[in-house]
């Protein structure tokens, strides 16, 4: 991957994690601290590094929490910050980064920076407000321990934490996660064809199929009329619903479900696989999504699009793979 992809996907999905992490509060804004949190949610050796530190999201956000209401009371504000409930971030609007965290994510990819995780830490390690600092502090943990840690995680061989699956077409990439669950939790969760609707945004509804008898089980899904923000989806109706089956993955130890399309034969349907793995405080996940294989001019037309077609699946994987990670959440 190159350096600008890595440090795109990076940047996204830490602001996406941030700004569900601050959304708990009430807040319409993520700041650095809001960026830690998301650390510890990564997948890559930076969040690795600060969970073998036994950092948990539980622990960071209480220690959040407690450098809040400190800040409070150091201006005479006898208050606190309110109590946090659920993620609401994808379900409203008008959410964003402060000035602060997104100076710091343009920093961590300039000057010969990799703008991978590992380097978003190693500014907020570097961050002169000294929250971050105070913030480890709480957690009974030092800057130059998160470093040695990073430094310990950075020397491990490059796929140490593979899952398992990995693309072996041009737009099957893959895409990780990590997941505050254990590795069977995670597996009955993915097992169950109800909660599709819960990590698929494309599913609204699902029902058995009883279309025909089939040795394998089989369902119908729906696709939802309104997002969870309240804004109606436009879907052509041969794509309102598809056929989903559990299929055999390519990788033992993980699992796939087909989706094709019922009304529209012709359109390409694709596999969803996961790959779990078992890593400190959790599951490492791994999201693949294959297309099925194109025939004559749908071929040529899919091999012209490409780069398109890339940028529309790693979408879908990574809105998959945080719809999973919100719900242990």
């Amino acid at each position: 991957m190159s350096k600008f992809a890595l440090s795109a996907q990076t940047s996204h999905g830490l602001s996406v994690s941030a700004l569900e992490e601050a959304s708990r509060t009430g807040a319409r804004d993520a700041d650095i601290e809001h960026l830690f949190l998301a650390l510890v949610l990564s997948e890559q050796a930076a969040g690795r590094a600060l969970r073998d530190l036994g950092i948990t999201l539980t622990a960071a956000r209480e220690a959040v929490q407690q450098q809040h209401n400190a800040q409070l009371s150091s201006l005479g504000i006898d208050a606190e910050f309110p109590e946090a409930g659920r993620i609401v971030f994808h379900e409203l609007d008008g959410f964003e980064l402060t000035k602060r965290a997104t100076d710091l994510l343009v920093r961590s990819s300039k000057k010969g920076k990799s703008g991978d995780a590992s380097a978003v830490l190693g500014e907020l390690l570097e961050e002169p407000s000294g929250m971050i600092t105070s913030i480890l502090e709480r957690l009974g943990v030092s800057v130059q321990q998160v470093s040695q840690a990073l430094a310990q995680q950075e020397a491990k061989p490059v796929g140490g934490s593979n899952t398992g699956i990995s693309g072996r077409r041009p737009a099957a990439g893959t895409s990780g996660a990590f997941i505050m669950a254990p590795v069977e939790t995670v597996r009955n969760f993915l097992d169950d064809p109800q909660n599709i609707t819960i990590w698929d945004q494309r599913a609204g509804t699902i029902e058995a199929s009883t279309a025909e008898e089939d040795v394998n089980e089989q369902w119908i899904v729906t696709a939802p009329t309104i997002w969870p923000n309240g804004k109606p989806v436009e879907v052509r109706p041969e794509f309102r619903r598809r056929l989903v089956r559990r299929t055999q993955p390519q990788q033992a130890g993980s699992l796939a479900w087909s989706f094709n399309y019922i009304d529209s034969p012709q359109a390409c349907g694709s596999v969803v696989e996961f790959g779990l793995q078992e890593t400190t405080g959790g599951t490492q996940l791994s999201v693949r999504i294959t297309p099925n294989r194109r025939r004559g001019w749908q071929k040529i037309k899919w091999i012209a699009l490409l780069p398109v077609q890339k940028f529309g699946l790693w979408t879908y994987r990574f809105h998959i793979a945080a719809a999973i990670s919100r719900y242990y959440r």
